[in-house]
């Protein structure tokens, strides 16, 4: 019966805590060459980034896209339309030599990092709680304390590194055809 409450308060914590940053649960990587899913198929036109046969990176209308231009601006949205010499993302028509860059998400480090910063917040909370409903004296110990926070320091360390920047001049927009 003593351990219902610590555990329905940390099912509790854990559903309400959710993602770190809610928008980067929406963010979705980019479809690479391998598979199109047939609902992105629409229009029959994607955006492809190549470097090497082989080596490409697709994005299809509808598709989250951030990328920067050569006057240092950065614009994020969603594809909205692909021509031969430009496309729209978000309400912003953009050339294609315009840009300077495109960044593509790293899913590793910011499922890692999200899970260590969600791992060592969620020790220490515990840790915490559970000397607080035990009525210890001091309520946190310095063991939990040793664990939560290298935990939480290497998971803000490894987040700034979620996406990755990729030069135009090496990977070339190429607007595609699909039938």
């Amino acid at each position: 019966m003593k351990w219902r409450l610590p555990l329905i308060g940390l099912l509790s914590f854990f559903f309400l805590l959710g993602s770190p940053d809610g928008l980067q649960a929406q963010w979705k990587r980019p479809r690479s060459s391998r598979g199109l899913e047939s609902s992105q198929l629409t229009g029959g036109r994607v955006l492809a980034f190549v470097k090497a046969p082989g080596k490409r990176n697709i994005y299809a209308i509808g598709s989250p896209m951030k990328v920067k231009l050569i006057d240092g601006r950065k614009v994020e949205g969603r594809l909205f339309a692909i021509y031969d010499t430009a496309f729209v993302l978000g309400t912003q028509k953009i050339t294609y030599d315009s840009l300077e860059a495109y960044y593509v998400p790293m899913r590793v480090c910011l499922i890692t990092g999200s899970a260590l910063c969600i791992a060592g917040g969620g020790y220490l909370v515990l840790d915490a709680f559970n000397g607080l409903t035990n009525q210890k004296k001091p309520f946190f110990h310095v063991e939990a304390l040793a664990t939560g926070i290298p935990l939480l320091a290497a998971g803000a360390a490894i987040l700034p590194f979620k996406e990755v920047k990729r030069k135009v001049k090496v990977w070339r927009p190429l607007p595609m055809d699909l039938w």
